[in-house]
């Protein structure tokens, strides 16, 4: 996310935030003046920007659907950048995609985008979530027992009371 703190006489600009130790960190530039531990700021986050990064953000989890159907189940993403306009998603696979492959992966993902699904998002226990059948946990030992599910075009509550199906 992106966003601006201020209050009179100051302004921060967020450029990027991140989880460290349990506290959410907002790294960014003092644009002017100074702010202190205790004072009462406005923060206007770029919601623009964040709709089009979380668009993006869904993509790539559609696109590392439709590289594990079209190669198996041991095709893993490894990694991800976002930004409002594009993304790059790195992943493993054995050999290079062959043309026919390539096709296949674009046909699943784009079939996918046009027939726009809702997008379903929730947060449950870890443990619960992880009972779902088909679910991609990209979530580590670094979150807590809650995690957030996403689903393209699936009910979450429908996946947590029939996990296996």
């Amino acid at each position: 996310d992106t966003a601006t703190v201020s209050k009179d006489g100051v302004e921060f600009s967020v450029l990027n935030i991140k989880a460290y130790a349990g506290y959410v960190l907002h790294v960014g530039k003092v644009q002017f003046g100074s702010i202190k531990k205790g004072d009462k700021v406005k923060i206007e986050v770029n919601y623009g920007r964040r709709s089009q990064v979380a668009k993006n953000h869904t993509a790539t989890h559609i696109l590392n659907f439709a590289l594990r159907k079209v190669l198996g189940g041991k095709v893993d993403q490894q990694s991800s950048s976002l930004k409002p306009g594009s993304f790059t998603f790195d992943f493993n696979a054995n050999a290079p995609l062959t043309t026919e492959q390539l096709v296949q992966v674009e046909e699943i993902t784009n079939s996918i985008i046009a027939n726009k699904y809702p997008i379903y998002t929730q947060n449950c226990e870890k443990n619960n979530a992880l009972e779902i059948d088909g679910l991609r946990a990209m979530f580590t030992d670094k979150y807590g027992e809650e995690v957030r599910v996403v689903s393209v075009g699936q009910p979450i509550d429908k996946m947590l009371a029939t996990p296996k199906d």
